[in-house]
């Protein structure tokens, strides 16, 4: 992603420093967070995690998800950041039926989907077309 530049932060500080010059270092401060905040890749797979969730991240290519089997505590909140690696129809869509999650898939930009991990057993997953599988055991 490219750097926005804006013309007037420089401007803005100038003029803060002329009226109050302890004003000038608080708006030098917010226009460098904002410039730091707006050159960030905006992943929406990395930001918002439910405290205290175990991070599970996943692959899906031609041949299916890696790691097609995983494991997380019961109970307890999850997220899986999917990242489609192949432009194969089948991967482009996320399907989690027990809990009525169905995301499209990107080609390469991590998705993140938030869950809570049933207490006992497994919560299966499948591609759209229900041919490739897996699994999050939870423990």
């Amino acid at each position: 992603m490219r750097a926005r530049h804006v013309p007037s932060a420089a401007a803005a500080v100038a003029a803060a420093a002329k009226r109050r010059p302890g004003a000038a270092a608080a708006v030098a401060a917010a226009a460098i967070a904002l410039f730091v905040v707006g050159c960030q890749k905006g992943e929406k797979a990395e930001t918002g995690a439910p405290a205290g969730a175990k991070e599970i991240r996943i692959t899906v290519d031609a041949v299916g998800y890696h790691p097609a089997e995983a494991r997380a505590p019961g109970g307890k909140p999850v997220r899986l950041v999917l990242t489609r690696t192949a432009d194969d129809a089948c991967g482009e869509e996320f399907v989690v039926p027990s809990v009525g999650i169905k995301k499209k898939l990107p080609l390469n930009e991590p998705v993140a989907i938030d869950l809570t991990m049933p207490t006992a057993g497994k919560l299966a997953f499948m591609c759209g077309m229900d041919m490739m599988r897996g699994s999050i055991i939870a423990e």
